[in-house]
C-alpha cells in the first residue's frame, strides 16, 4: 500500500493477492471471486487493486496504524498476468520423474494458478495451500508430505517445514530460490541452489551453489554430469585394480611356481606409470552415458566399488594374469628374454582390452573419448618402439618378438574379451539373486 496526498485529501492505494486485498475491502463482490478463480485455472497470476480516500483529520488518526490504513477499502480492479514456462522444462521434469527425482513446486501464487502451472509443465501430485499446511500437525503433515508436489501461498517458515519433513523421510533435498525469504530453506536443505542473475546476496550466501544462468535445465545437466563422474571414478578404479591384480598374479606365479622373474622391476614400473596411468586418466574423461538420468538416484548414493565389483575384479585379474603366464610359457622355448618380451607385450595389450571391456558395461560410444583412443594408440606404439629399439630393449631386459607371437597375443586378447563379457553377463545376475550386487 502507498499513501498519496492530493490537495487536502489523502488516498490509500493497495495492490496484492486478490483474496488478501478483498479481506480489507468494505465488500467482497462474488463476481471478483469467480473471476479470480477463472484466471487462476488458466495459469494466470492475479493481482487485486483497491483504494480509499481520507480527509486530513482522518489520515492523522490512522497514519501510525497500518492495519487501520489498510481497512474499509473499495475494490476497483483485478489483473491477470502470465509468466509462461520455458519450453524445455516439461521434458526435463519428465526425465527427473523417470529417474526417481521428485520435482516439487513451491510458489506464492494462488493455489489454482499453481495447480494449472504444475499441470502445464508435467508436475503431478496433490496441491496444498500454505494456510491449510499451517493448520496441520507435524504428524499429519509427515503422513502426506511425500504425496504433495505443489505448494501455494507459502511463507519462509512453511518452506523450512517442507524441507525438514522431506529430510525426516530420508530424502536428499535440493532447494532453489532467489529471494531473502528463501534463505532459511536454502540453508536447511541438503543442497541450496541460489539464482545467480535474479538472486539476492542473502540467498547466495545461504546456498551451497549458485546457478549462473538461472535455468532449471542447468541443474539437470549438473546431475547428469555428476552421475557421469561417479561412473568414471568407478571405471577408473576397476581398471587399475584389475590390472594390478593381474600383475600380482604374474609375479607370484613366476617367483613361487616357475622360479623365474616373468616381469622385471623396470617393466612393472613402466606398466604402472605409463601403461596404466595415461589410459586411466583418459578413462576419467569419458562422457556420461546416454540415458543416465533413467537410473534411480539410489544407484549413485552407494559405495564406488560394490561387492560384485570386487569379485569381478578378482576374477578378471586372475584370468588376465593366467593368460600372460600362458603366453610366457608358450614363448619360453625361444629364450627367457623373448618370453619376457612376449609377456610384457601381452600385459600391455590385455590391459588395453580391459579398458574397453570395462567401458562396455556403459552406454558409451567406442569413439566418444578421443583422449582414450589416443592414449591406447600411443601406449601400443611405445610398446612397439621398446621392443624393436636395441637401446630400449636392453634397458627393459626383453627380446623382440615374432609375428607369430603377436598373432598368439591377439588371439588371447580376443579370448579375454569374450571371456570377460560372458563372465559379466552370467556373474552379475548370479550376484543379484543373492543380494550381493
Amino acid at each position: 500500500s502507498v499513501v498519496v496526498k492530493k490537495d487536502d485529501r489523502y488516498f490509500v492505494y493497495t495492490k496484492g493477492a486478490p483474496e488478501f486485498v478483498l479481506n480489507v475491502c468494505k465488500t467482497t463482490p462474488q463476481e471478483v471471486l469467480q473471476a479470480t478463480h477463472a484466471f487462476a485455472t488458466q495459469a494466470l497470476r492475479t493481482l487485486g487493486f483497491a483504494y480509499k480516500e481520507l480527509s486530513a483529520a482522518e489520515y492523522e488518526k490512522q497514519k501510525d496504524n497500518h492495519k487501520l490504513l489498510e481497512s474499509d477499502l473499495t475494490f476497483v480492479g483485478l489483473q491477470g498476468m502470465i509468466d509462461p514456462a520455458r519450453t524445455e522444462v516439461k521434458p526435463l521434469i519428465e526425465s527427473c520423474q523417470q529417474s526417481g527425482i521428485s520435482v516439487i513446486m513451491i510458489t506464492g501464487d494462488h493455489i489454482e494458478t499453481a495447480k494449472a502451472v504444475a499441470l502445464e509443465i508435467g508436475i503431478t501430485g496433490e496441491a496444498l495451500a500454505g494456510e491449510a499446511l499451517e493448520k496441520m500437525t507435524d504428524v499429519q503433515f509427515a503422513a502426506t508430505v511425500e504425496n504433495v508436489h505443489v505448494y501455494a501461498r507459502v511463507n519462509p517458515a512453511t518452506k523450512m517445514r517442507i524441507v525438514a519433513a522431506l529430510q525426516e523421510k530420508g530424502h536428499i533435498v535440493a532447494m532453489t530460490g532467489d529471494g531473502v525469504n528463501d534463505a532459511p530453506a536454502l540453508k536447511k536443505a541438503d543442497i541450496g541452489i541460489a539464482m545467480g542473475i535474479t538472486g539476492t546476496d542473502v540467498a547466495k550466501e545461504a546456498s551451497d551453489m549458485v546457478l549462473l544462468d538461472d535455468k532449471f535445465s542447468t541443474i539437470i545437466a549438473a546431475i547428469e554430469e555428476g552421475r557421469g563422474i561417479f561412473h568414471n571414478i568407478r571405471k577408473f578404479v576397476i581398471y587399475l585394480l584389475s590390472c594390478n591384480i593381474a600383475e600380482v598374479v604374474v609375479v607370484f606365479i613366476g617367483v613361487v611356481i616357475l622360479q623365474e622373474l616373468v616381469l622385471t622391476a623396470t617393466i612393472l614400473l613402466w606398466i604402472n606409470v605409463v601403461t596404466d596411468g595415461f589410459p586411466a586418466l583418459a578413462l576419467g574423461l569419458d562422457p556420461a552415458e546416454k540415458g543416465i538420468l533413467r537410473y534411480n538416484p539410489q544407484t549413485f548414493q552407494t559405495e564406488i566399488i560394490k561387492k560384485n565389483n570386487w569379485i569381478e575384479m578378482l576374477l578378471s585379474g586372475v584370468l588376465l594374469g593366467g593368460l600372460i603366464i600362458m603366453v610366457y610359457l608358450v614363448s619360453l622355448p625361444q629364450g627367457t628374454l623373448f618370453a619376457q618380451g612376449a609377456a610384457f607385450s601381452a600385459l600391455v595389450l590385455f590391459e588395453m582390452v580391459m579398458l574397453y571391456v570395462i567401458r562396455s558395461g556403459y552406454r558409451v560410444s567406442f569413439f566418444s573419448n578421443k583422449w582414450l583412443l589416443l592414449s591406447v594408440l600411443g601406449t601400443i606404439l611405445l610398446q612397439v618402439v621398446i621392443l624393436y629399439t636395441p637401446v630400449l630393449r636392453e634397458l627393459f631386459a626383453v627380446g623382440s618378438i615374432s609375428l607369430t607371437t603377436w598373432l598368439l597375443i591377439l588371439v588371447a586378447a580376443v579370448w579375454l574379451w569374450l571371456a570377460c563379457v560372458v563372465l559379466h553377463r552370467l556373474f552379475v545376475p548370479f550376484l543379484s539373486r543373492r543380494g550381493l550386487e
